[in-house]
C-alpha cells in the first residue's frame, strides 16, 4: 500500500519545477485555444441533452457549469496575471 502512495504522489519520482511546468503545461493546452472550444461545446450539447431532453436537471446544470469554467477560465488568469 506503502508503494501505491509513493507512485501517487508526483513529487516523489519528478521535482518541483518540473511539477509546476507539467501543470502550467496542462493548463495552457487544455483551457486555450482549439481544445478547450471543442470541449466547451460539447459540454453544452450535454448540458442540453441531459437537461431538456433527458430531464436530468442535476447532470445538465454540471455540464453547463463545465462549459462555463471552459470558456472563461482563460481570460479569469489572464486577468489575474497568469499566461
Amino acid at each position: 500500500m506503502e508503494n501505491l502512495i509513493d507512485y501517487l504522489n508526483p513529487l516523489s519520482y519528478m521535482t518541483l519545477e518540473e511539477y509546476l511546468a507539467w501543470w502550467n503545461w496542462v493548463f495552457a493546452t487544455l483551457f486555450r485555444g482549439v481544445v478547450a472550444r471543442v470541449l466547451a461545446v460539447t459540454c453544452l450539447g450535454f448540458a442540453f441533452w441531459y437537461g431538456a431532453y433527458k430531464q436530468r436537471l442535476a447532470i445538465g446544470i454540471f455540464f453547463y457549469a463545465l462549459t462555463i469554467l471552459l470558456a472563461y477560465v482563460n481570460s479569469v488568469v489572464r486577468f489575474f496575471g497568469g499566461g
